[in-house]
C-alpha cells in the first residue's frame, strides 16, 4: 500500500476542503438560527 506523494496531498486537500466547507455551512446555520431567535425575542 505505497501511495504516491501527489495522491496523499490530493487526499489530504480534499478532506481539508470538505471539512472547511462543512464548518462554514455549520457556522452559517448556527448564526442564522441565533439571529432569528434574537429577532423573535426582540
Amino acid at each position: 500500500m505505497i501511495r504516491k506523494p501527489r495522491e496523499i496531498t490530493v487526499l489530504l486537500g480534499w478532506r481539508f476542503t470538505v471539512r472547511y466547507v462543512f464548518t462554514m455551512y455549520f457556522f452559517r446555520l448556527i448564526s442564522s438560527i441565533s439571529l432569528s431567535i434574537t429577532v423573535r425575542t426582540i
